[in-house]
């Protein structure tokens, strides 16, 4: 299985393509725990000073992206849907693959227990902060998107007005992940 477009608009609307400059160059920066980070969220050998384009920000994602895709299946033992691998690679994304190989998440999934599975995705929107383990909104607004994709489908996608400013699409080729297009002009709207 592999990540559709609606877990691409949930990953890319959380992660953001941070410090882009005037001049349309990508810079490194630390995140809010301190790690050295690039385009979306990379962080594999980044450092701080490090310079990539927007156009490279999408190709790398799109790697971590298949990363991520590889670790779920290999950690999953059930079968899942389309919502649920894509709410699943957007957290993996975010945590890591051995924050789920250890967590109560992957137990409640592999047991077949989805619906606690899903419940469990909120306790992880706490990150160390000065040797503090500390709630933060962006990733309990994250936590609980991933959830509601999770159990209830990529219309529930929105934000506070029924939309969002801008859709990505893209296509596989082969192996390797081809990115299409991010449109601002498009709207994503959530279908009563």
């Amino acid at each position: 299985m592999r990540l559709s477009p609606a877990g691409l608009f949930l990953i890319k609307k959380f992660e953001g393509l941070h410090k882009l400059n005037k001049n349309g160059i990508v810079e490194a920066y630390l995140d809010p725990v301190g790690i050295p980070t690039i385009g979306y969220g990379h962080i594999d050998g980044v450092q701080l000073g490090q310079v990539i384009s927007p156009i490279e920000a999408d190709i790398i994602l799109l790697e971590d992206i298949k990363q991520m895709e590889g670790y779920l299946t290999n950690l999953v033992k059930v079968e899942l849907l389309q919502q649920e691998f894509d709410a699943l690679v957007s957290f993996v994304f975010n945590v890591g693959p051995t924050n789920l190989g250890k967590s109560q998440l992957l137990k409640f999934l592999n047991s077949e227990d989805k619906k606690s599975a899903a419940q469990c995705l909120l306790s992880w929107d706490k990150a160390k902060l000065k040797q503090k383990l500390v709630t933060l909104p962006g990733l309990t607004k994250r936590r609980l998107a991933e959830m509601h994709l999770f159990l209830e489908g990529p219309d529930t996608l929105y934000d506070e007005n029924g939309e969002e400013d801008w859709t990505t699409t893209f296509q596989y080729t082969d192996s390797a992940h081809i990115l299409i297009t991010t449109n601002p002009k498009d709207k994503w709207r959530r279908l009563s």
